[in-house]
């Protein structure tokens, strides 16, 4: 389960912690530890349990957007032209997903085919162990792409789908500056045995912050430079507080894969949202929704933030724990372990004297650390100000930085997969 590789010449290839982007999950998930008594023990009653949150969603989430159906795919030819209407809803259970999405391996220029539409696959963007995302044209006259997400789990895929539109609706443009970090969901379609979601591409390559880590180790054989995981980390802390403060929503999922590096390399969007949680839906009466807590696990044991670890309520720590894990593989290329010195948690992990130690303990203590006062760690505001003092030092760096950044561009391949582990298998 655990990454344990180092500088030497090792290739990031766990595919359980992070190696392909947005691995799609059913409704259920190996490791997840329910904690329903968790509430009594610490003797705060209005903890919501995550896990039986995330099932309750899940499962009503199909039947609420299909209530919202109106395309039809009988009089249609074009599949591409059918995922790229923007907020159609479509009920096609009298067809099964298609076979080509069961491949392990889907080649440029496949076919889909559904009913009597059909499109074709420019290439694969990544899969997991219940569906994959391809990349396709968005239309026979356009050069836009976009992102389909196949998947055995229609309900999952459907509470990501009704989660992206509320997302999009909740964020203010201003706030996003030119890229929109999340993507905007197109289409649904439900099948007899799984549903297909259109979104927003990031990218046509799909690469990710593992992928971005893999790059350096294999073309130059070094570490990511620590400008460039500094850039990358205030790319993450801005997103996450424009996801909690304005969005409302926690991921729950933050991981090197699942942040999808844009095309210039100088950006990042968070993916797969299966997982994630309303908290503006969890609030109650006068409950603000920054104040929503949970309880549970909501992912694999070494992924867990300390809240989760220690069985304690949790919120913004989650995502918090799973940038610091990001920034992690960044720095060292190995997955992040923690330990405990005196009352203060810190990685296991020490820093390299001739990086900026002050400022990365500092990223990593914040966002370590809960504030016992209130058993939240991590709120927007934390994130802001430390993102304030990243960005000052990345101003001091500009030239250099955006040397970094124009090496990494020129490195980066057109597809996933063109990077070749050189040792481990792929």
């Amino acid at each position: 389960m655990q990454v344990r590789s180092s500088f030497s010449g090792s290739i990031i290839t766990d595919q359980r912690s992070f190696g392909d982007i947005s691995v799609i999950d059913g409704p259920n998930r190996d490791g997840m530890i329910a904690s329903p008594t968790m509430t009594m023990n610490f003797g705060i009653m209005n903890a919501v349990d995550y896990n039986k949150n995330l099932r309750s969603n899940t499962k009503g989430a199909l039947n609420s957007v299909l209530q919202d159906s109106t395309g039809s795919i009988e009089q249609l030819t074009s599949l591409t032209e059918i995922l790229s209407a923007k907020n159609i809803i479509y009920d096609v259970s009298k067809y099964v997903l298609p076979r080509v999405f069961k491949k392990k391996l889907l080649d440029q220029g496949s076919e889909i085919r559904i009913g009597t539409t059909s499109g074709t696959v420019v290439q694969e963007l990544g899969r997991g162990a219940f569906g994959v995302v391809v990349l396709m044209n968005r239309g026979n006259r356009s050069a836009e792409t976009m992102a389909v997400k196949a998947q055995v789990a229609a309900e999952t895929l459907a509470w990501e789908y009704d989660l992206l539109k509320k997302l999009e609706s909740r964020i203010p443009k201003q706030q996003t500056n030119q890229t929109f970090p999340f993507p905007k969901a197109l289409a649904f379609a439900s099948l007899a045995d799984g549903g297909l979601m259109s979104m927003t591409a990031a990218s046509e390559s799909g690469l990710n912050l593992v992928d971005v880590r893999n790059i350096y180790q294999i073309r130059l054989g070094s570490s990511v430079p620590e400008l460039v995981a500094l850039h990358f980390t205030s790319r993450m802390l801005h997103h996450l507080e424009i996801l909690h403060w304005h969005g409302k929503i926690l991921h729950c999922d933050v991981k090197p894969d699942n942040w999808v590096v844009t095309v210039d390399a100088a950006d990042l969007v968070l993916v797969d949202f299966g997982r994630a949680v309303d908290l503006s839906a969890l609030a109650n009466g006068a409950m603000d929704a920054m104040d929503v807590k949970l309880i549970g696990a909501a992912c694999e044991k070494d992924m867990m933030c300390v809240a989760m670890r220690k069985e304690r309520p949790w919120s913004f720590d989650a995502d918090s724990f799973g940038l610091l894990a990001s920034l992690h593989v960044l720095l060292f290329g190995t997955h992040i372990e923690i330990e405990q010195y005196g009352k203060r948690w810190m990685p296991k992990q020490h820093l390299r004297r001739y990086w900026n130690r002050n400022l990365l303990t500092e990223i990593f203590d914040t966002l370590l650390n809960t504030d016992e006062g209130t058993l939240i760690g991590s709120r927007p505001r934390s994130l802001r100000a430390l993102r304030k003092k990243v960005d000052s030092y990345l101003a001091e760096q500009q030239t250099k930085l955006d040397s970094e950044l124009g090496c990494l561009r020129r490195m980066l391949p057109s597809n996933r997969s063109q990077i070749h582990p050189v040792g481990g298998k792929k």
